[in-house]
């Protein structure tokens, strides 16, 4: 039976009423009620950006994974609505502990009008540290914690014990994919040399060159072109590594690329209403990049 102060919390949480929200409780409201589009209080608070009211809402222990409206949490609604404070605490509280949520997070806030560019960023560092390779004293543990950490004389040491540089770990991500993510040249560059593959696609389908480009790392980038990497290879989702420097604006990237023989006029898949997929250009437009539509709009007219 709905207990008749839930509706309380929820305008509360909506309209950012701390007082209500603080009464409603008192009476025994239950935190996790949902209210419109299966949204809860704590659903409703983040998107407003009430901060306030998302501090009591966790520290009465409201459910952080709940989904609400479009089958998003209150993590991705606060970042869809540039509530960066908001942000910040539920990331504190424990909302982002899972790699595939800050990744659909971070699409939900990069897709936004304008993009979210501070919140990305945070999202794209706390995705950092909660990633890692697992440990262990064999020799593809050790090269692939070397990888990911810089380590490059860790790295000889487990490749002269019988590394391959093929292995994966339990992620599914090869060294070369952990040293491109991080920005590590000197490891990418030993890799390279001992045969590993720079086309190689991580366990959700993203290549070396489409981590380096996404995060910005110029020098990796250029490596991994002159090593072989495919400078139009369609990824997860019709991504091309243009793409992501596009859509994070990184223009010394996607000049790299575009010289390398990026294909501009590759497109994300379409959806599943059959709406067409956008270019890297479009991207950039989206985010307000205006110096990587000029760069790309020079590309073409060559």
């Amino acid at each position: 039976m709905e207990n008749k102060f839930d509706s309380l919390l929820l305008n509360g949480a909506e309209t950012g009423v701390l007082a209500v929200v603080n009464m409603a409780l008192a009476s025994g409201a239950n935190v996790n009620a949902r209210g419109q589009f299966e949204n809860t209080a704590l659903c409703f608070a983040a998107s407003g950006g009430f901060l306030d009211i998302v501090e009591t809402l966790i520290a009465h222990k409201a459910d952080l994974h709940l989904k609400g409206y479009c089958d998003m949490t209150a993590l991705h609604l606060a970042a869809r609505d540039g509530r960066t404070a908001v942000v910040k605490r539920l990331l504190d509280a424990g909302a982002g502990q899972s790699e595939r949520v800050l990744n659909d997070v971070l699409t939900v806030a990069s897709m936004s009008t304008g993009g979210r560019r501070e919140i990305v960023e945070m999202l794209q560092k706390w995705r950092l540290q909660l990633v890692s390779p697992a440990t262990g004293a064999e020799p593809n543990a050790r090269m692939i914690k070397a990888a990911h950490d810089g380590n490059v004389a860790e790295l000889e040491a487990a490749l002269n014990a019988g590394a391959s540089v093929k292995a994966r770990d339990d992620r599914g991500m090869d060294a070369l994919s952990w040293a491109a993510l991080r920005g590590h040249l000197a490891v990418v560059k030993t890799l390279l040399s001992k045969g590993a593959d720079p086309n190689s696609l991580n366990s959700v389908g993203w290549p070396p060159l489409g981590q380096a480009s996404g995060q910005g790392h110029l020098d990796v980038v250029r490596a991994l072109l002159a090593g072989g990497a495919r400078a139009s290879h369609a990824f997860e989702g019709g991504k091309t590594s243009l793409m992501c420097s596009a859509h994070q604006g990184y223009v010394e990237v996607a000049q790299a690329l575009l010289e390398a023989g990026a294909d501009a006029g590759m497109r994300t898949d379409s959806d599943e209403d059959g709406v067409e997929g956008q270019t890297a250009r479009q991207l950039a437009a989206q985010q307000g990049h205006g110096a990587i539509v000029t760069l790309i709009d020079g590309f073409a007219k060559r």
